[in-house]
């Protein structure tokens, strides 16, 4: 048997991230460039925790260092921010964890 399940929300177009009501206390998982390219300054999240050290196909034992180090940590949902790498550990952390996930892909590949 298969179950597909749809996410509630699916936005896309240019600018569309700025119409999405980010959860406050939020959990970033992206790469080293997402600071400097201005990607947290354009979505505008005002409360989060962020984990920038995703690199170019991860091992394993990057996410289970993300679970490790904050597991104990108080926030509401995870954000992919990034390419392939930094969504997939995203969405492997959010499902160990339990979290709702939010995905939002900067590359165009």
């Amino acid at each position: 048997m298969f179950k597909i399940t749809q996410p509630p929300v699916i936005l896309f177009g240019r600018h569309s991230v700025r119409d999405y009501s980010f959860p406050q206390n939020c959990f970033v998982v992206t790469s080293k460039g997402a600071i400097p390219r201005g990607w947290l300054e354009y979505l505008k999240l005002n409360d989060y925790y962020i984990f920038d050290k995703v690199e170019s196909n991860p091992s394993i034992e990057t996410a289970e260092d993300i679970i490790s180090e904050f597991r104990n940590s108080n926030f509401s949902s995870i954000i992919g921010l990034g390419g392939g790498s930094s969504m997939d550990v995203a969405k492997f952390v959010a499902n160990k964890l339990k979290k709702f996930k939010i995905l939002i892909p900067t590359t165009f590949g």
